[in-house]
């Protein structure tokens, strides 16, 4: 019997039904964000764009920090409780809150003391951290392969936000001007998606057992790990280089890497489309087969687009950036390759959550982390600002030939 007709053909409508919506989801995001870059690049200049960027990424940790509970923990934990998921995500809400008022002090605090990024830090703070939490709204739908309300949300936001940056890049308007859309969009996107937890009956006040909140955060501790480490070690790149390179070499490079932020969309398409149904609803006997399934298409899709994006990086460039960003072209021409092993390291870490082997994930993922960082600094007297690449690329390929060792031990264990 085939591969395919093992899995259950309504599975396998639910599976492609949420991974069209979050492909399409993904698709309004990676147009938008290129779109707004491109827009406030050439408004601001490469100086400014790179001082966006590191603002941004700071950002990003912190965003990272919040991300409690997290979508690796919550959907396996909703689809394994049943009737009980709705408490899940409640408690996870909870959780996520909590973590993101901390950070917001711990943002204020940061602003402080990084160059150049006190202001700009700050005031997008509060916006993106209550983003965070809500996040857990959207693991409901994909837990039930209903994705389509979240993905109408994210998307009318994304319109919002193209909307008001084109007014303020018509109107020449300054840097931090360019934080406006970003509030407004996170102010509809919050507010949409707690509206939908109500319809849903999750609530951010609806009573959760204390008991089952400490639960959740001592099973969410290892996987809040993992993920910060693994998000950490994409932005590591811009924050270590913001101290090392001059600030036009910078928003040179923050152009290359933020079209190679998209490879991370890609990543969590695959995982949020196809892992409930592939990987934590699928027969232990068949995970390791589907993983390996889902990873020859990833690393096909991955191969495709570096080929494409280095063969085409001059024309990308000035397409998005303009000619004050050319320089760009030489730097995304190799960097691509190295983000491009982002989703393949995600898909692969899939059957290791599903064993519960969240710990392992994420003791990897922090020593690659301090790694690259090391890595990085070492090389950067020889490579220059290439040396986060080649860092890069010896962390992910590490972490995918650790993973794959990791669940070739996983298949033995099965078959025994």
């Amino acid at each position: 019997m085939s591969l395919i007709a093992r899995i259950n053909k309504p599975s396998i409508v639910k599976a492609v039904r949420a991974f069209s919506w979050l492909t399409i989801d993904r698709v309004g995001q990676v147009a938008t964000t290129l779109t707004v870059s491109a827009l406030l690049a050439r408004g601001a200049g490469v100086e400014s764009y790179g001082q966006w960027q590191v603002a941004l990424s700071l950002l990003f940790m912190l965003a990272t920090l919040s991300n409690f509970a997290s979508n690796d923990v919550t959907i396996p934990l909703v689809i394994a409780k049943g009737g009980e998921g709705r408490s899940v995500i409640s408690a996870a809400l909870k959780l996520r809150f909590l973590a993101a008022l901390f950070n917001i002090g711990l943002g204020i605090l940061l602003a402080l003391f990084w160059p150049g990024t006190s202001t700009l830090l700050v005031i997008l703070i509060l916006p993106i951290l209550f983003r965070e939490p809500v996040i857990a709204v959207m693991m409901w739908f994909m837990a039930t392969g209903n994705i389509r309300p979240y993905a109408l949300i994210s998307i009318s936001t994304l319109v919002i936000r193209l909307f008001c940056t084109i007014i303020i890049y018509l109107a020449d308007k300054p840097l931090y001007w360019y934080v406006i859309p970003l509030l407004i969009e996170n102010i509809f996107f919050v507010g949409l998606l707690l509206r939908e937890a109500k319809k849903e009956k999750i609530g951010l006040f609806q009573k959760v057992p204390t008991e089952f909140l400490r639960s959740m955060a001592h099973l969410s501790g290892w996987g809040w790990l993992a993920a910060v480490a693994s998000l950490a070690i994409m932005r590591a790149d811009r924050l270590l280089l913001s101290t090392l390179v001059p600030a036009d070499s910078l928003g040179l490079y923050s152009a290359a890497a933020q079209i190679n932020d998209n490879w991370y969309y890609l990543g969590i398409l695959m995982v949020g489309g196809l892992a409930p149904t592939l990987i934590y609803r699928a027969n232990p006997r068949l995970i390791v087969r589907n993983t390996v399934m889902l990873t020859t298409a990833v690393l096909s899709i991955c191969a495709m687009g570096a080929a494409f994006i280095s063969f085409f990086s001059k024309e990308i460039i000035l397409i998005i950036f303009g000619k004050e960003f050319d320089a760009a072209a030489d730097i995304l021409k190799i960097t691509t390759w190295t983000t491009a092993l982002i989703p393949i390291d995600m898909i692969l870490s899939l059957p290791l959550l599903h064993f519960r082997k969240i710990k392992w994930v994420a003791v990897k993922n922090i020593c690659i982390l301090l790694g690259v960082l090391g890595i990085a600094y070492f090389l950067f007297p020889r490579f220059g600002i290439f040396s986060p690449a080649v860092a890069l690329a010896t962390g992910y390929f590490t972490s995918i030939v650790l993973t794959c060792i990791k669940i070739r031990t996983l298949r033995v264990e099965d078959e025994r």
